[in-house]
């Protein structure tokens, strides 16, 4: 059975399931032109971010399962986003049903270790709660620091194909079988 509301900590977060009083850092976090780039190619307006902060918070309560909001363990500043998600896309080749992991960090934050700090919590917390073993993830052609978290996660490539016209890289990982 899947934790409806977990929160997660690391060695420097707290990871807790986004709420509505997120938006004005998740509008802050996509509005980021470092941001945006690799990911929507623009920065995201507010009626944008909203949607999104909305669609985060609707994956728990529809799937137990979601984006934790990733904040300062000892501060409760804000540093991004990173979980699992199910959009549903339209990809060939196709990974429905497939929990997807996404993490983005405040520009001001790369390069600090955090996008890898998050993703191996994440991953811990779903190798115990999935019953299917893989879980993917998709990321712009050329980005190549999101490729590095991911792999050293343990993502190995799988396609590359395209998104909304833009050329990813698709990755998946197993969870590895217990003692």
């Amino acid at each position: 059975m899947i934790d409806a509301d977990p929160v997660l900590m690391t060695e420097r977060t707290r990871m807790r399931p986004p709420t509505a009083a997120d938006f004005d850092n998740v509008y802050a976090l996509w509005s980021d032109p470092k941001v945006s780039a690799f990911i929507t190619r623009d920065p995201q307006d507010a009626e944008v971010c909203w949607s999104r902060l909305l669609r985060l918070m609707g994956h728990w309560a529809a799937l137990g399962y979601g984006p934790w909001i990733v904040e300062d363990r000892d501060t409760a500043a804000f540093i991004g986003e990173a979980g699992f998600r199910d959009y549903r896309r339209n990809t060939t080749p196709s990974f429905l049903g497939t929990p997807e992991i996404g993490y983005v960090i405040r520009s001001d934050l790369h390069g600090q270790g955090f996008a890898g700090e998050v993703v191996t919590a994440a991953i811990a917390w779903a190798d115990a709660a999935f019953k299917d073993p893989r879980t993917v993830c998709i990321i712009a052609e050329g980005h190549a620091a999101s490729v590095r978290v991911a792999e050293r996660a343990g993502y190995t490539e799988f396609a590359r194909t395209l998104y909304n016209g833009d050329p990813v890289v698709c990755l998946e990982r197993y969870r590895q079988a217990g003692p």
